[in-house]
């Protein structure tokens, strides 16, 4: 077959990038018509690198189409022949491969499995918040639901970047990579997409950046938590900042908080407290060590209500208080911003805004196995879970 009509054929291909047929369909359905105008039984087909390269697709696209025809027996493998093109009356009769070309089949085949691997960021004691276990788990179910292979590798979140993208194999799985990673989130992005992987986002912390993001909607979560503190009637406010001020989902937060708090006229009221906290440090225990700036001698400058930014912060909150006979909520009010299952089995237990984790897992995994991923942030809206931790404010005498 002269090489001009072959290349003809390459050029009457259309695929359509956004479309409800996956794209590795199209192409198996567009070889088809080109087997049967432009190839003769015998002819060498087009290798890998050509396709990939004149249709601008992956290798993982082409790799499926090609093998989608090969069981039908239009096309068949050799190894160091390529592959070969098999007439549609003929197929049942082409030539069979050896039992050496069927292995070196099948094992490509089998490296084509589809992977979705999760680095997720760890200190020595081991994943950083109840949050991300739950997370895990999600994300585990889900890929189980969609025959897909699930692994986590285990960023140590004092890993420089290089040694954190050293973790990025070259592997021949039709892999897809979610990033829960904090501050190396966006280096390991960086690494995995120049390899060519389709990789996103579940850390907030990349919010904002030219990365794939799926996330709760912060901002919408300390409106939803304040609203809920208004309507019990709560004006003197104390947003206590437990997470790292590095990830710009805490300063959404406090900007959010201060905005909602001016908008409804309690600006004055409003007070934050830092603590510091740094990504390799307990925010549990630095928001304990601050509960005497948020609960200070003068009781007339003490909230009514505490928001916390993670519900580590509400359990210290709620410790500290106990010990010294502050009565919640009798006395205080504490909410969080996490949905914990611990919050529930807290005394009393502790009113939260609700990450809504089965829905963001959900909607990563439908995100990662598109052809291409914008690099958009997706706001899930989180859930209000009210509890005993929240009532009304204390009545003046």
């Amino acid at each position: 077959m002269p090489t001009n009509a072959k290349a003809r054929g390459l050029d009457h291909i259309k695929l359509v990038q956004k479309s409800g047929t996956p794209l590795h369909i199209q192409l198996r359905d567009e070889i088809r018509s080109i087997l049967d105008t432009d190839f003769s039984e015998g002819d060498q087909f087009y290798s890998e690198n050509q396709l990939t390269e004149k249709l601008g697709i992956s290798r993982i696209t082409v790799r499926r189409a090609i093998g989608d025809l090969c069981t039908e027996g239009r096309l068949v493998r050799y190894a160091g022949r390529g592959t070969i093109v098999s007439s549609r009356d003929n197929a049942s009769s082409a030539p069979q491969p050896t039992t050496r070309e069927r292995r070196a089949d099948a094992a490509s085949r089998l490296a084509l499995r589809r992977v979705v691997r999760l680095f997720v960021s760890a200190n020595d004691s081991g994943y950083e918040s109840e949050y991300s276990n739950m997370m895990i788990h999600q994300l585990a179910r889900f890929s189980g639901e969609l025959s897909l292979a699930f692994e986590v590798s285990v960023v140590k979140e004092q890993s420089e970047a290089a040694d954190a993208a050293k973790l990025i194999r070259n592997s021949a799985e039709e892999e897809r990579l979610i990033l829960f990673t904090g501050p190396l989130t966006q280096a390991i992005y960086a690494a995995a997409t120049q390899r060519g992987y389709q990789a996103l986002s579940l850390d907030s912390s990349s919010s904002g950046v030219l990365i794939p993001n799926v996330i709760t909607d912060h901002r919408a979560a300390v409106r939803m938590g304040l609203e809920h503190l208004f309507d019990l009637g709560h004006q003197r406010i104390l947003l206590l900042v437990n997470e790292p001020m590095r990830d710009l989902s805490v300063q959404e937060k406090i900007e959010e908080f201060f905005s909602v708090m001016r908008a409804k006229g309690f600006l004055k009221e409003a007070r934050v407290t830092l603590c510091g906290t740094e990504y390799s440090q307990s925010s549990y225990q630095n928001a304990y060590e601050h509960m005497h700036d948020v609960w200070p001698d003068a009781e007339s400058i003490r909230p009514t209500a505490i928001f916390t930014v993670s519900d580590p912060g509400g359990w210290a909150a709620m410790r500290w208080l106990s010990e010294r006979g502050v009565k919640i909520p009798q006395d205080v009010s504490v909410i969080g911003f996490e949905g914990a299952q611990s919050s529930q089995f807290m005394s009393p237990s502790m009113s939260t805004v609700a990450h809504r984790i089965e829905v963001i897992a959900e909607q990563a995994l439908k995100l990662l196995w598109q052809e291409k991923i914008d690099p958009q942030t997706t706001l899930i809206q989180p859930e209000l879970i009210v509890r005993d931790s929240t009532g009304p404010p204390p009545v003046k005498e």
